[in-house]
């Protein structure tokens, strides 16, 4: 009797551990998508408590990181980060910490800055300078904590572009409204490049809206590239266009282009809401498209040569005029 209760509690443990193993398994198997392959849902700017990148948010969502956060000490899936063999093009089809908006820039022109949520400190930034081990390896990492710019590296960091600094784009040069002396103008090219240069479309609504777009004496220099129509913009960013300043008209509606693609049509096939804005803030009020609409950037069409007839020749004498032809 006591071997066969010996017996049944033998039984009894070995079910019991079977239980718990599978319980423990279907738990892994459960939560693990969740915390080791599923990208973020949200934007930095919109998490309530501590943003980490990669893990529980992405700056410019839903664009992944362009690379892997340097010493985040949080899980990052590879979903997380831009595909193996794709080219980082950033702010286009990745973006990392140091493509936010600068929180200086941000606070000069009255916008809350939160970093590492809306906004990043540069590296040289005072509120780094309390931080304990080694600068730029265990406090003020660059694309972690903060963005380097390679021109201007704190004393005893070698820059190392790409990897612990970046250049700087051209709207982010020096610039302080009550001294106009000290503004730097933006070179992107050689011989002395100091920074690169964005498509302008590329800029939040906050960075378009800055002083030194509508500062006369800054408001020619080439911060950013305005190649781009204007219709290509965001609706949050067309209250901030000064036309032929950061953008270029839509064209004019024109007989010899397919009206189907041209580009009223695509302004239209933005919706209702864009419309709006469009003809408030970039049209001046006038009807797009319509007759009134004298904001537009006139196409002249070329005349078509249905058949070729030559006014001299065989056709009739030189001196008898040819009325298919001739206009004297």
């Amino acid at each position: 009797m006591n071997l066969l209760n010996l017996r049944t509690r033998q039984d009894l443990t070995k079910i019991l551990t079977f239980a718990a193993a599978l319980i423990l398994t279907f738990l892994a198997v459960f939560f693990a998508p969740f915390s080791s392959s599923t990208p973020p849902t949200q934007d930095c700017k919109d998490v309530s408590g501590t943003p980490r990148a990669g893990e529980n948010c992405l700056y410019f969502y839903p664009l992944p990181l362009c690379k892997m956060v340097p010493g985040a000490s949080w899980e990052i899936p590879s979903s997380s980060v831009l595909s193996v063999g794709n080219t980082p093009n950033n702010r286009v089809n990745c973006a990392n910490l140091s493509d936010l908006p600068l929180c200086n820039q941000l606070e000069d022109n009255g916008v809350v800055g939160y970093p590492l949520k809306n906004c990043v400190k540069e590296c040289s930034d005072a509120s780094f300078n309390s931080g304990t081990g080694v600068r730029g390896s265990d406090f003020a990492v660059h694309d972690r904590d903060c963005v380097r710019f390679c021109d201007s590296v704190e004393s005893g960091i070698t820059p190392n572009p790409g990897v612990n600094c970046v250049s700087r784009s051209c709207h982010q040069v020096s610039y302080n409204i009550t001294d106009s002396a000290s503004n730097v103008q933006p070179s992107p090219t050689s011989p002395n490049p100091n920074c690169r240069l964005l498509p302008c479309k590329l800029l939040t609504p906050d960075e378009l809206n800055d002083d030194r777009f509508r500062d006369s004496s800054t408001a020619d220099y080439g911060y950013c590239d305005a190649s781009a129509k204007c219709y290509e913009f965001t609706k949050a960013q067309l209250p901030y266009l000064l036309q032929t300043k950061r953008c270029k008209m839509h064209d004019c509606r024109v007989t010899c282009v397919n009206n189907a693609t041209d580009d009223i049509q695509k302004i239209m096939d933005k919706g209702t809401d864009f419309v709006n804005s469009y003809k408030t803030f970039i049209n001046a009020g006038y009807e797009i498209g319509g007759e009134s609409d004298i904001m537009c950037s006139n196409i002249i069409c070329k005349p078509i040569v249905k058949k070729r007839i030559t006014c001299t020749g065989t056709d009739t004498p030189p001196s008898i005029r040819n009325s298919d032809c001739d206009l004297t």
